[in-house]
């Protein structure tokens, strides 16, 4: 390598040379000017190079390169972070498998909502059992409204009741008789068979009330009839 001195006058000039040929300037005054040839992109040093700077440069670009490396070990990591996105996505993936196992959850969440649902279907089937309770609601319903029935039977006998009540209380008629009946069975007219012979009055009294018992039939009158008159 051909080294030229700086000129006194602390400035330098680029000669021309071959194609591929430059000069740098590493400084002023006591350093040197090194030439250095540039082939196929690759720096070789004519003379033993400088050390350890420009190794650090070149384990600098080797660190670029292991930087490269670490960018593609960066890259790495970014695709071991791509895999911690895709391992991220894994996340994402065991994030959305946690979606997964969160649409799993929601899965399992739709599965609350499916046994969510299925608790809504449980909930739908408490909705069914609970519709279930309002068809056994619904069957109370007809158990009350058989009881309606049976309380629209006994609004029907009740309503008869009330029937044979709209004109004056039923228990005033009803206990009226009871004490006209005791009143004559204080007094003996009671036969051995336990039957009463009732004053005119009070046969009246049980017909009105019978009378007044409109599902009652003609042949329920008969047969009061046919009791009290024993």
């Amino acid at each position: 390598m051909t080294v030229k001195p700086l000129p006194s006058n602390n400035t330098w000039t680029v000669p021309r040379g071959r194609r591929g040929e430059h000069y740098v300037a590493l400084g002023y005054n006591r350093h040197v000017l090194e030439r250095i040839v540039d082939t196929s992109a690759q720096v070789t040093w004519e003379t033993d190079p400088p050390t350890s700077d420009d190794d650090l440069k070149v384990g600098g670009d080797d660190l670029s390169a292991g930087g490269d490396d670490l960018s593609a070990g960066g890259d790495d990591l970014n695709a071991g972070d791509d895999n911690l996105t895709a391992g991220g996505d894994d996340l994402s993936a065991g994030g959305d498998d946690l979606n997964a196992g969160g649409d799993d959850l929601n899965v399992g969440g739709d599965d609350m909502s499916a046994g969510g649902d299925d608790l809504s279907a449980g909930g739908d089937d408490l909705n069914a059992r609970g519709d279930n309770l309002s068809a056994g609601g619904d069957d109370l319903n007809a158990g009350g409204d058989d009881l309606s029935a049976g309380g629209d039977d006994l609004s029907a006998g009740g309503d008869d009741l009330n029937a044979g009540d709209l004109g004056s209380p039923n228990t005033s008629d009803i206990t009226r008789l009871r004490e006209m009946v005791q009143f004559k069975r204080n007094r003996k007219h009671v036969h051995q068979n336990r039957h009463v012979n009732l004053p005119r009055e009070i046969r009246s009294i049980i017909v009105d009330i019978v009378l007044k018992l409109s599902p009652l039939s003609r042949y329920s009158l008969q047969r009061v009839n046919r009791v009290f008159s024993r």
